[in-house]
């Protein structure tokens, strides 16, 4: 075994043995939230393409080579449903999350056993995998400004970004050279990149207050920490602002609002989310616009004023965040709340 190679096999090694301790530890608290399973199965996904990347590793693993092809192959899928419930605090598993797995588990199944068709389920296994990576680097960018968690701001940047590159770059080299025709500079690069991400996805993952592994919570009550003289001056220049009806305006952004209060941007991401308990700047939003709504549907002078027009009014943009804000909320949609309250409003009069 030449020196290159050796290297190769070592660094994959160590990258697949990090793996499988991370994945043993995350799943001691498979209970904890869906981002810990999710994570659990992704660290096994990559210890398994790190395992069957490497020409040395894979001729000694005989029939288990199916299964690792399956997990590797299936990696970007676990990445996906990890982003998509580390990311989002108003996270649900829902029955249309195992599309993608289900799709591609047909598609690895024609490519390892049918072979006249193998050629092209890889193909299409390929692109579903780059959209899959896709649509993870634009959820950690799109929320990247209002997320107020300073630390998983920089997560979304420096790891899930990262990673996402990572499962383009390598998706993108496997289709267009093929992973047996690599050259020996672009196979140790992804060796490496392995590595290093496997090391930056478990010093995330395993220091105490990881806020990736976080169970979600949703709208529960703020817990606001101790508020210092500053603090408190600073919440009542914020409350002034939004009891002039600013949160209206379209397309508000934090800097917006630290712009208004004259407040450094990173000063006031602390100010909503430890003293007033919100995650996510669209979060806190929408407790005054929501409320506002409410309002507006719950009252009968307005019953024949349209609910988009409500909406837009409250700064949306459109009707489609709107219903789903006002959903996720109220457990039904406007128009099924505004029957139910004006329907009680007569009962009771």
């Amino acid at each position: 075994m030449d020196a290159h190679l050796l290297t190769e096999t070592l660094i994959r090694g160590a990258s697949a043995g990090l793996l499988l301790l991370l994945a043993a530890v995350l799943l001691r608290h498979v209970r904890c939230c869906v981002a810990s399973r999710a994570g659990a199965v992704f660290a096994l996904g990559t210890a398994a393409y790190a395992i069957q990347s490497s020409e040395t590793l894979c001729a000694h693993i005989g029939a288990w080579d199916y299964l690792l092809t399956f997990l590797s192959m299936q990696c970007v899928t676990f990445f996906w449903w990890f982003a998509n419930a580390a990311l989002d605090d108003d996270f649900e598993w829902q029955s249309w999350h195992w599309t993608p797995f289900a799709v591609l588990s047909v598609l690895i199944a024609l490519y390892l056993f049918v072979p006249p068709l193998s050629s092209a389920a890889g193909i299409v296994a390929k692109l579903i995998m780059l959209g899959l990576a896709l649509h993870v680097l634009w959820m950690a960018l799109a929320e990247h400004r209002n997320d107020l968690l300073e630390q998983r701001r920089r997560v979304r940047l420096l790891f899930v970004a990262g990673i996402g590159i990572a499962c383009l770059g390598a998706t993108l080299l496997e289709m267009f050279v093929g992973t047996d025709q690599l050259p020996q500079w672009a196979s140790m690069l992804m060796a490496v990149e392995t590595l290093v991400l496997s090391l930056i996805f478990a010093m995330f993952l395993l220091q105490p207050s990881a806020p990736l592994m976080r169970a979600n919570n949703g709208n529960a009550p703020p817990q606001p920490s101790g508020a210092s003289p500053a603090d408190t001056y600073e919440l009542q220049q914020l409350e002034s602002l939004m009891r002039t009806g600013f949160y209206t305006r379209e397309s508000l952004t934090i800097s917006d609002f630290a712009t208004e209060l004259d407040i450094p941007e990173h000063r006031l991401r602390i100010l909503i989310n430890q003293q007033l308990g919100f995650r996510n700047f669209t979060a806190y939003l929408n407790s005054y616009r929501l409320s506002d709504a409410r309002n507006a549907l719950a009252d009968p002078a307005q019953a024949r004023r349209q609910i988009t027009q409500i909406a837009f009014d409250l700064g949306y943009g459109s009707i489609t965040p709107f219903n789903r804000a006002f959903k996720a909320e109220q457990g039904m949609t406007p128009t099924e709340y505004r029957r139910m309250a004006l329907a009680e409003q007569q009962v009771t009069h």
